[in-house]
């Protein structure tokens, strides 16, 4: 091969103009402190680069922020469950100084107030909130656990599902007397108090009205349906016609099971209605509206237990107080008001939680 002259120089020329791109490349890095100054420099570096700024980015963001955000909210759900502990143990101890024989109508009148006063310190511990986000309400957290103020025109048909695991026992007492505190007058007072012990199931409200506000016309029942199904698959139905106050259990065929229901405002009339006596026939039921509670008889409380069977009910409240849990929360409800064209339905679904941690 021949090599000019002409060659040399080039090839010389061209050597010195690479050795010389080079110096200004590396000088430019070390007085810039950059391995790249754009893009084109090296496309692989640059993508690494920004894959580790944006990495930088989440960890200063969960160092700096969410860390310390989590570890606040920690704080603020463990402070109001430690509130309810302690709330819960003042319970226990006002029911077991209730328990004292001793004790006159109003003292237990006042323990009865102090434990209702303890029941709405448990539900304001469940408005929680950090930095205006309530802890206890799932992911509606600009909404509280309990209603903010007294609703007397709001109106819920709640659907609630019992089980015969909810079925529990309760003493029903009738009568009334003071306890003389006069050792020499103990004697001559005439003690006349009776009491009778019944399974009963018990809903999550009180105050069942079924009362209807959203029209201002008339009122609809406090119990649209309710039923029981057993572990085999059978059902039984309640046959409660509109504006009726006792029905029939029917089974899947119509025909009467022999259980009957009957509804009562109060304790109250529950007791004048049976000559100022708590009974229930032993294949009946006997709802409270006042306190929402479902009186079982022997026999359909061991049926209940036996067929282990799940109770559905759908029911109306209309009125809710100040500190009542919303049952938007718990359960498939409808919610209307007078201002409302239509009901607004919620559905309670479970709602699985995935953290992803990279």
């Amino acid at each position: 091969m021949r090599v000019t002259n002409n060659m040399i120089t080039s090839n010389t020329k061209s050597n010195i103009n690479a050795n010389k791109v080079l110096v200004d490349k590396y000088n430019t890095q070390m007085t810039t402190q950059k391995k790249i100054n754009k893009p084109s420099d090296d496309p692989v570096i640059a993508i690494r680069s920004l894959r580790m700024q944006t990495s930088l980015s989440h960890i200063d963001q969960y160092l700096n922020n969410n860390i310390s955000d989590a570890n606040s909210w920690l704080n603020v759900t463990d402070t109001a469950l430690e509130n309810m502990k302690t709330i819960l143990t003042d319970v226990r101890s006002l029911c077991v100084k209730g328990a004292t024989d001793t004790l006159k109508e109003d003292d237990r009148r006042t323990i009865l107030n102090q434990l209702k006063s303890l029941s709405d310190q448990i539900y304001a511990e469940g408005n929680a909130d950090f930095s205006g986000r309530t802890v206890f309400t799932g992911y509606r957290t600009t909404e509280q656990l309990t209603f903010k103020t007294d609703e007397e025109t709001t109106s819920y048909t709640i659907d609630q599902k019992l089980s015969y695991k909810d079925i529990s026992e309760a003493r029903y007492t009738y009568g009334n007397v003071d306890v003389p505190t006069d050792a020499a007058k103990s004697f001559d007072e005439t003690i006349s108090i009776g009491e009778n012990t019944y399974d009963r199931l018990r809903l999550a409200y009180g105050k069942i009205n079924g009362k209807d506000n959203s029209d201002g016309t008339g009122a609809i029942d406090p119990i649209s349906s309710m039923s029981y199904t057993t572990a085999a698959g059978n059902k039984v139905e309640l046959n409660l016609a509109p504006g009726q106050t006792s029905g029939q259990f029917v089974d899947e065929n119509g025909a009467a099971t022999g259980s009957t229901f009957t509804m009562y405002e109060s304790k109250e009339e529950w007791l004048k209605a049976n000559n100022g006596e708590a009974k229930v026939g032993d294949k009946d039921m006997v709802f409270i509206k006042d306190t929402g509670e479902m009186i079982l008889g022997k026999d359909l409380s061991n049926t209940l237990k036996r067929e282990e069977a799940d109770l559905s009910i759908t029911y109306t409240k209309t009125g809710f107080d100040a500190g009542e849990v919303r049952p938007e929360y718990y359960y498939d409800c409808k919610m209307k008001t007078p201002d409302m064209q239509e009901a607004v339905q919620y559905t309670k679904e479970d709602q699985p939680i995935n953290f992803e941690i990279s």
